[in-house]
């Protein structure tokens, strides 16, 4: 059995994009006997049942490659993926040569990204983070550092297609408010509404409103191991699932209080003269280590939005302390989720997703200690 046959390209995204419909569709897990020692690798991260619960606006432009054979529209659809990585490698890379920052060379830093365990499982399963979660971040990043918040705000709204990382969106929207420019936020307000409106049009009522109940999930796929969830609220709730109801609530809020902490850090460096450049690669970084924080289910593929993390982290040269303490961010937390696929893979019993949050979130108390530092220490 071929490996591609079993991708979730080939067996959610092509069948329901072909025919422009949202059937809950029941497959089996590829068969214990594939030969392929590397099929045996990545079969670990394919779930046994698949319903499509994303954002039906999704199906159409994934529409036009069903015109062709599944092996070709695969292909297809793996070359756009590599593309888009392409193409945010040289969005952030591009965004750094703006602010003469160090500007590492493209394609290095897209061999890099590749090495990245969930982007490298997002390109195999034919998944949508690369496309339509991470390209449309970094080209909005790279606006708002040209100084066009409004159109980065816009091109963010499409974020609502991948909500998780609609987060980093967010977050920079807010820190842009908390340094008296509100551009950003309207463009981002202004382009969720027309993202919704072009939805309600084109996919029905009836599809618009089954989704919007999914939302407040980030309508995201189930994944058959709870251990590939690694949102915040499920490394908790894995070990009490009897209670999972009653104390969702509280790690929601618990969230919460914990972004607060980076926003309060980000708003003492909004308001300090002479940091509108540190502002908007920190507020990314705040809010690319938000992500598993806030995301109420995060599967493991969509870690793919800490490519950010390294993208910035490597063309990031401020002030000589500034730029270890980054970099050394982006080391541990590819090391943590590359560590994290491995120990799943050989030996399941012994992986929980706590152990990635964990370091997520330490990373995350790092980097809002360092914003506090970027914020009090003079450029120098």
């Amino acid at each position: 059995m071929a490996i591609s046959a079993w991708s979730d390209y080939a067996r959610l995204y092509y069948p329901c994009a072909k025919f422009l419909e949202m059937p809950h569709f029941a497959f089996t897990a590829p068969p214990p006997q594939v030969v392929d020692q590397f099929a045996k690798i990545l079969a670990a991260f394919v779930p046994p049942l698949e319903s499509f619960i994303d954002e039906p606006l999704l199906l159409k432009p994934l529409h036009l490659l069903t015109f062709t054979s599944l092996p070709w529209s695969q292909a297809m659809w793996h070359l756009l993926s590599l593309l888009a990585l392409f193409g945010s490698t040289a969005a952030v890379t591009g965004a750094a040569a703006h602010v003469q920052s160090d500007a590492e060379d493209t394609h290095t830093m897209m061999f890099m990204s590749t090495c990245l365990a969930p982007v490298f499982i997002s390109l195999w399963l034919g998944q949508l983070g690369l496309v339509f979660g991470l390209l449309p971040l970094a080209l909005g990043y790279l606006l708002l550092t040209k100084g066009k918040p409004a159109l980065a705000g816009f091109i963010w709204s499409f974020l609502l297609l991948k909500p998780a990382f609609l987060i980093v969106a967010v977050i920079n929207a807010i820190a842009q408010v908390l340094a008296g420019k509100y551009r950003c936020l309207a463009g981002l307000v202004f382009g969720i509404i027309v993202v919704l409106l072009i939805t309600w049009c084109a996919c029905g009522g009836g599809e618009f409103n089954a989704w919007l109940s999914q939302f407040p999930s980030f309508s995201m796929q189930w994944q058959a191991d709870p251990r590939l969830d690694v949102s915040f609220t499920n490394s908790v709730l894995i070990f009490a699932p009897e209670r999972r109801e009653a104390l969702a609530p509280l790690c929601c809020v618990t969230s919460l209080v914990i972004a607060l902490g980076g926003l309060v850090a980000l708003r003492i460096l909004a308001r300090t003269k002479g940091k509108e450049d540190e502002l908007i690669p920190l507020a990314t970084l705040v809010g690319t280590l938000l992500v598993p924080i806030l995301a109420p289910r995060l599967p493991f593929y969509d870690l793919s939005v800490l490519v950010m993390v390294a993208l910035i982290a490597y063309c990031f040269e401020r002030r000589e302390h500034m730029e270890f303490r980054i970099q050394t961010l982006a080391r541990i937390s590819w090391l943590a989720v590359t560590g994290y696929a491995l120990l799943f893979y050989f030996n399941r019993g012994l992986a929980y997703p706590i152990e990635v949050t964990f370091v997520i979130l330490i990373l995350y108390l790092r980097l809002c200690e360092t914003v506090h530092y970027a914020a009090h220490t003079p450029n120098y």
